[in-house]
């Protein structure tokens, strides 16, 4: 600081502007910063960061806001998946149970992390994005 004081960007922004405002931290290419979570359930933070990365459902044609969405983890909890930002997407509730959870099956697609942003991918492999809103954080900040 200009005083002298040395503090990290979340202490500053913490001691400063604590309640006033939530930050978050996005890598261009790796999405939103981890929070490594080794809980199964999502805590708050990271649901608040996985609504600010996607504000919809990332299935093509989904209308279904980020708000009104659960906690998916791409690579399933039961199969080792990790709570952790780069396994977490916002998914409707219907699309979070049809949702291929294992990548060996083909029948309805499933979501991946692409660019740092979760993507639909179809049955055949074609990564889709859902047009219909996209103005997360991801979009907002880099264009992916």
């Amino acid at each position: 600081l200009s005083d002298g004081t040395t503090m990290t960007g979340a202490e500053y922004l913490t001691r400063f502007h604590g309640s006033d405002l939530e930050v978050a931290l996005f890598h261009p290419q790796a999405g939103p910063v981890n929070l490594y979570n080794t809980k199964r359930f999502a805590n708050k933070k990271q649901r608040d960061l996985a609504r600010a990365t996607l504000t919809t459902c990332p299935v093509p044609d989904c209308r279904h806001a980020a708000d009104n969405c659960e906690v998916h983890h791409i690579e399933p909890w039961a199969r080792g998946g990790p709570t952790n930002m780069n396994n977490l997407s916002v998914l409707c509730r219907y699309h979070n149970r049809t949702n291929d959870d294992d990548p060996d099956r083909h029948n309805r697609g499933r979501i991946q992390v692409r660019d740092g942003t979760p993507t639909w991918v179809s049955p055949r492999g074609t990564p889709v994005a859902n047009s219909t809103h996209q103005y997360g954080a991801m979009h907002l900040l880099f264009g992916t």
